[in-house]
């Protein structure tokens, strides 16, 4: 019943968990981001923008939406190469899992035709053995009278 079918699911659930995990470390360094543009731009209580603007503080800007951009389209790539992944593991998993449950099934079926031959023999050869052991005493007792 355990052979390396096991070993490849076990593998399959960790790889799943890791991508998970790259994920979810994706999605949370887009909102840190975020919350980090908002807080400079004048959004948050610890903003580093004074209420006038000069050239400089717009060419800043206009960086911190390049670099938003580029993250954001960065993440997005990351999370449409993980997509196909998940799924890809997923299926693989799912196909381990039932070619387990059709092996279990075939093993059983051999140990059901095994139990049945066995319940067949007995059925024939019980009542023979009983009337062999139970005849020589009547004939025996029979004699003497």
């Amino acid at each position: 019943m355990f052979d390396s079918s096991f070993e490849t699911t076990k593998d399959c659930l960790s790889a799943l968990t890791v991508l998970r995990e790259i994920s979810r470390l994706v999605e949370e360094t887009t909102v840190d981001w975020s919350n980090l543009v908002r807080q400079w731009s004048g959004g948050g209580p610890h903003s580093s923008r004074r209420n006038g603007s000069s050239s400089a503080e717009d060419e800043l800007t206009a960086n911190w939406k390049i670099a938003t951009s580029r993250l954001v389209g960065s993440a997005k790539r990351i999370q449409d190469r993980i997509g196909p992944l998940r799924e890809e593991i997923t299926n693989l998993r799912d196909f381990l899992f039932n070619a387990t449950y059709l092996r279990e099934a075939v093993k059983g079926m051999a140990m059901n035709k095994a139990v049945y031959i066995f319940t067949v023999v007995s059925v024939v050869f019980t009542p023979m053995s009983f009337m062999l052991v139970s005849f020589p005493s009547y004939y025996k007792r029979r004699r003497k009278c």
